[in-house]
């Protein structure tokens, strides 16, 4: 079976109407502006539906994006404390905790209009995804991809979630978009600085997605031509983010007097639950974490009791060195949960809070977008240099995540790229269907297929001229 699979992609599928004709203005689409606005207006409604139905108030550590946000509201600093003395936070990076910051001082201290913002925002997630299909791919690929992302269940859910996962998703989509935008045969020190200081602002939102900066610095090692150009690359890359992040690091030295990660968060917790994973399976895991319903006394006691500041930092610290000790002492077996968890970062059983109609739901949406993912990128294996920077982020991501739990959310950012991998393998499976109705011979066989492939990198590089 597998076998027939893979000579129906090699031999019998065609993408002639897929590829750009870069010669025609509007990425050849009428009124392109107008689709990108369908597409838009289309997320919008979806996460509107999504809100409505399915927002949960905030429980456990969510309550820390809440409190410290509205602190900064109120002029109490970056604390998540509800009184005096205020402690300084380093739970988070600020990244998060300052978007909301944002929302509540414009419209008060409501859930509603954080939410009813990061549909705002995700929203604009599937506007991006599209100009990236535009970028590297084909109109009808790019449109597809958006429409998919823009009606895509799992990111809808969690811009009802008082989680930095929506804000996220944006800020690396919006560093893909503009490193697809840099012309790589010219110095282009701003457009590498944009790049940079989008990267620096993705890791003040999750710490972890400092490392998305290897996608750049790939880019620029094996695509860019002259050491000259390398070099300023590298040092413009290298300065955005560090003009970013470098606020929130003097601060936390002037604060604990030390270099502390950008942000503590669970690292020992995290590292505990690996141990725990390792003894008892995923279920183990995923049995401790699942939250309780919403109750306000139980908010109140969990954000009174909330350890942060100096004492987290020893409290995580001692924890990590505790689980590394145990972990290193099972190598082989961290190593095939690793092996494990890259399926698993897509095919998640964390779906929290809710029944078991709604995990299957999320399984089942899991795979149906996967496969055909999957497919896509098999497809178009042999464009994988012009299409590195979207290979590469959804490669990467999963690969800092597998060492970790197992959590579906962490692949947010690199979901609505996976989408026009999906478009891919929707077209191709169009193309073969018209090819059949129209009783017309199957054109190309493996020859024609690459050919016609091959227009997707050289009608791309053209744009960028």
């Amino acid at each position: 079976m597998y076998g027939n699979l893979v000579s129906f992609m090699k031999t019998s599928l065609v993408l002639p109407s897929m590829l750009r004709d870069e010669t025609k203005r509007g990425w050849g689409i009428g009124r392109p502006f107008l689709c990108l606005a369908l597409i838009f207006a289309l997320a919008f409604v979806v996460r509107l539906v999504m809100i409505s139905q399915l927002s949960v108030p905030p429980v456990y550590d969510l309550l820390w994006n809440d409190a410290v946000a509205w602190n900064l509201v109120q002029g109490h600093g970056f604390t998540a404390s509800q009184a005096e003395p205020y402690v300084p936070g380093i739970f988070r990076t600020p990244g998060y905790p300052g978007f909301l910051a944002v929302v509540y001082y414009l419209f008060g201290h409501s859930y509603q209009a954080a939410f009813v913002s990061q549909a705002l925002l995700d929203s604009l997630s599937a506007v991006l995804v599209t100009l990236i299909g535009l970028r590297l791919l084909s109109p009808r690929i790019a449109l597809i991809g958006g429409c998919l992302y823009a009606v895509y269940p799992y990111s809808s859910y969690f811009c009802g979630v008082l989680s930095q996962d929506i804000l996220l998703t944006f800020t690396v989509l919006a560093a893909l978009y503009l490193t697809t935008r840099v012309d790589l045969r010219q110095p282009a020190r701003l457009q590498w600085l944009l790049v940079g200081l989008t990267i620096g602002f993705a890791a003040l939102v999750k710490s972890f997605l400092i490392l998305y900066v290897l996608v750049p610095a790939l880019l620029v090692l094996f695509a860019v031509r002259g050491l000259r150009l390398k070099i300023g690359a590298f040092a413009m890359l290298g300065l955005g983010v560090a003009v970013v992040i470098s606020p929130w690091v003097l601060r936390n030295y002037v604060q604990f007097q030390s270099f502390p990660p950008l942000a503590v968060g669970g690292m020992g917790s995290d590292l505990t639950l690996i141990v725990r994973e390792l003894d008892g399976g995923e279920e183990a895991v995923v049995n401790q974490i699942v939250p309780p319903r919403y109750d306000r006394e139980g908010e109140s006691e969990y954000s009174a009791n909330f350890t942060d500041g100096a004492p987290l930092i020893e409290e995580e610290k001692e924890a990590a060195e505790n689980a590394f000790r145990d972990i290193t002492q099972r190598k082989k077996q961290y190593l095939l949960m690793i092996l494990r968890h890259i399926p698993r970062l897509w095919l998640t059983q964390h779906t929290l809070g809710h029944g078991d109609l709604v995990a299957i739901s999320a399984t089942v949406v899991s795979w149906v977008y996967l496969i055909p993912g999957v497919l896509g990128m098999y497809a178009l294996r042999n464009h994988w240099q012009r299409l590195a920077p979207l290979f590469g982020s959804i490669m990467l991501v999963t690969l800092i995540y597998a060492p970790y739990l197992a959590e579906a959310r962490y692949t947010l950012p690199v979901r609505p790229m996976m989408m026009l991998f999906v478009a891919t393998t929707v077209c191709i499976f169009a193309e073969r269907v018209q090819t059949v109705l129209s009783r017309k011979p199957t054109v190309g066989r493996p020859q024609a297929f690459a050919v016609s492939c091959a227009k997707v990198a050289a009608t791309a590089q053209e744009e960028s001229e």
